[in-house]
């Protein structure tokens, strides 16, 4: 009886190709293993709909100047304490924390930054971290909008940290057009799977990334890309960037509209949060040039004071943790920043997570009427 052919004497051609594809994907792959410079911030990434994000499910030892640090992500994309699977609907009480890098705790372990901290203290409730770098209105909006719209995400109140340097990046922000592509289609994991190929991390991708990236956006260190093109800034504004609340020229020249900007967001931001009956607490806290200049009753405290009384929201000023009339900016800075840098340290975080739950305004056992101020409006009102 004769033998039928086996799959390489019936399809010799196909076979052939087939083992070639396959040892070429292995040998690519591990050029790339052994070649590729590792990226420590391969876990950002840039988002068609709210500019940039963090990676889902990621693992990371990551680097900020001197600090290395480990960065855990979980389903949604959010810093946590490791990988995790976050349900979209909860019977926890839940709190979205929304900043830039001082929330997202760039720097520092999550633990040890001051949401992972809260998230230790309120025991009976559950805290998300939706902070990244360089965020600031126009992306809390918008990264808000999509979680509660696309994403699905239930959560019963926001807690929005703002940051002195958003009212620059609001003007950076301006010409950022947000766009829906079909969730099948992501093109910042295609040019992250890319960019794990030796081949097309020399060739491929940066053809790939010259062809997909957004025409607004700079490249951080490594990392995710922010502005470019004609939102280049301009060194000399970037130097500004925390002086538009001690400098008056510098605040008529683009703090003043920055500032409008930022407030102009944030009314969609409570609009879209009244419509669901989620609460709004919003926090100011002070960069190294305010305590400087002890910059205590600062234009920034006054405006969104002033926002968040208009709006119903929440307001907690972080400014008297760090600005007193004892302590001098050197020994402050030396106590609770980043050596070298213009963030929190691990007892900078603690300093604030402390702060915010001694003041029980998070969390389902808190009365946020009497202790924030905080007014829940709904639609139909």
């Amino acid at each position: 009886m004769q033998e039928k052919p086996n799959v390489f004497e019936h399809h010799p051609k196909k076979v052939i190709f087939l083992l070639i594809v396959t040892i070429y994907i292995f040998l690519d792959c591990l050029l790339g293993k052994l070649f590729i410079p590792h990226n420590p911030n391969s876990f950002r990434k840039q988002h068609v709909y709210y500019h940039h994000t963090l990676r889902k499910q990621q693992a990371e030892l990551s680097k900020w100047g001197e600090k290395t640090y480990t960065v855990y992500t979980n389903s949604l994309g959010f810093r946590d304490s490791g990988n995790r699977e976050v349900a979209k609907q909860s019977s926890q009480y839940r709190i979205l924390a929304i900043g830039d890098s001082y929330t997202e705790g760039i720097g520092v372990n999550f633990d040890d930054t001051f949401i992972g901290r809260l998230q230790q203290l309120l025991t009976d409730d559950e805290i998300l971290n939706a902070g990244v770098v360089s965020y600031s209105p126009k992306l809390y909006y918008l990264k808000t909008k999509y979680l509660l719209e696309v994403e699905g995400l239930e959560f019963n109140e926001i807690a929005v940290f703002i940051d002195i340097s958003d009212i620059q990046d609001e003007i950076l922000y301006q010409q950022f057009v947000s766009h829906q592509l079909p969730s099948m289609i992501d093109v910042e994991e295609i040019d992250h799977v890319l960019q794990q190929s030796s081949l097309t991390y020399h060739v491929g991708s940066r053809l790939y990334r010259a062809l997909s990236t957004p025409k607004h956006g700079y490249a951080l260190p490594g990392a995710v890309t922010i502005f470019s093109g004609d939102m280049l800034p301009d060194p000399q504004f970037v130097k500004q960037r925390s002086m538009w609340t001690v400098d008056k020229k510098v605040y008529q020249e683009w703090g003043q509209k920055g500032l409008f900007l930022a407030m102009d967001n944030m009314e969609k931001l409570i609009t879209l949060a009244n419509q669901r009956e989620i609460a709004v607490t919003i926090i100011v806290y002070p960069s190294f040039k305010q305590i400087e200049y002890k910059d205590l009753n600062s234009v920034q405290v006054a405006a969104w004071r002033d926002f968040s009384h208009r709006h119903g929201a929440g307001f907690i000023d972080l400014f008297p943790l760090f600005i007193d009339a004892t302590s001098s900016a050197k020994d402050i800075y030396k106590k609770y920043f980043i050596a070298g840098d213009s963030h929190w340290n691990e007892a900078g975080h603690k300093l604030v997570a402390d702060y915010l739950y001694s003041l029980g305004c998070f969390g389902s056992s808190a009365n946020k009427e009497e202790n924030c101020g905080i007014v829940v409006r709904n639609q139909n009102e």
